[in-house]
Parts: structure tokens; sequence; C-alpha cells
């Protein structure tokens, strides 16, 4: 029923919707799904770090990550019943982004706990070393630790050696390419998991 005191105020719009004039989700939940959304995909990340080597083929993995990344935003966005716009589409696949880039330098840790030399071994070497020093009667001098991002950019050049040897700056582009499209590939599973079936209403705020 109309206001008779003040008709406007059947025009305001209620709190736990979307803004009539910009079409943006309220504040709270948005921020309560934004922390939900980064909580999740750090978790999906971690676990993606984890599985074989031999299971992540290259380029699909991270588009399969991805797409999952993007579904799991989509499932608190319903709960939540947050206004889908393009902003928020876009946020998924940054943030998707950044968590298999985060991914990839923690495989890339533990890629190189497994390649780690035991203290036996280190000794046996210092042992060798001290046996051709003193046969060549000079000092050996121990070749130099590559940088971290040295270190970073030989994984990845064995991450694409089953394709071929593809000297830099071939595996970081192809790296790279593989986030861009695991971030696609989130927007993507974002937008599929809102997008509504048969008798079922849309999502407000997304297109069907």
């Amino acid at each position: 029923m109309t206001d008779p005191v003040n008709p406007a105020a059947d025009e305001l719009p209620s709190s736990g919707g979307s803004s009539p004039l910009t079409g943006s989700p309220p504040i709270g939940p948005l921020l309560s799904w934004l922390v939900a959304v980064v909580l999740v995909l750090s978790a999906i990340g971690i676990v993606a770090a984890h599985v074989p080597t031999r299971v992540k083929l290259l380029g699909l993995f991270s588009v399969a990550v991805g797409w999952v990344m993007g579904a799991a935003s989509s499932a608190f966005a319903k709960a939540m019943r947050l206004s889908v716009t393009p902003q928020i589409v876009l946020a998924v696949g940054v943030l998707t982004l950044v968590a298999l880039a985060a991914s990839a330098q923690q495989a890339f840790l533990l890629d190189a706990a497994s390649r780690a030399v035991s203290p036996r071994e280190q000794q046996m070497a210092l042992n060798l070393m001290r046996q051709m020093e003193q046969d060549s009667g000079g000092e050996i001098t121990a070749a130099p630790v590559g940088s971290a991002t040295d270190q970073f950019r030989q994984y990845l050049a064995r991450r694409v050696r089953q394709l071929g040897a593809w000297p830099s700056p071939w595996p970081e582009l192809f790296w790279v390419i593989e986030l861009l499209a695991g971030g696609v590939a989130a927007m993507w599973g974002l937008r599929s998991g809102v997008r509504p079936g048969k008798g079922q209403p849309a999502l407000k705020g997304v297109a069907p």
C-alpha cells in the first residue's frame, strides 16, 4: 500500500537487494562473499599445488582448476543472493589468476624440497671435493647457486620439457598464458554457475 504521507517511501530500495540506481550488490554480503571466495580459492590452490606433476596436463590443468574456482565463487554468490555484475566476474578472474600464480609458486617450493640433497649426500660431496683438491694441488670452488628467480625459471623449463627444449623466455610465456586461460575459465565457470536452467528464475543482476 502507498504511504499517503510520503509516497516516495515505497520507492526506497530494500536493504537486502541491489541498488536500483547502480545495480551493485550491498556492501555487507559483498564483503562476506569476497572473504569466502579468497579463502576457498586459496584452499583450492593449495590442493592443486600438491597434485602430482604427472597428473598436471600442461594448459588443461590450469583451465580445469580455474573453472572449479569460478564454480565455487558462483555457489557462494547464489547462497548470498548477490547480484553478479561484470565487476564481480572480473574480480573472480583476477583473484583466480593470483591464486594460480601462488599455487605455482608453492608447487615450485615442493619440487625444490623433493630435489634437496640429504645431509649424507652433502657430506659425500664435501669429501669428494676435498679429495679432488688434494689430487690437483689447488682449490676447487663450488658452482654458484642461482637466484630464486633463476631456479623458478628452471622449474618452468622442466615443466615444458615434455614438449621439447624451450629456451627462455618461452617457458615463462607459456606459464603466463596458462594463468590467463585459468582466469578466463574461472569467469566462464562463474557465469555458467549462475545461469538459470529451464523453469528457474535468473539470479538478480545476471542476464540469462
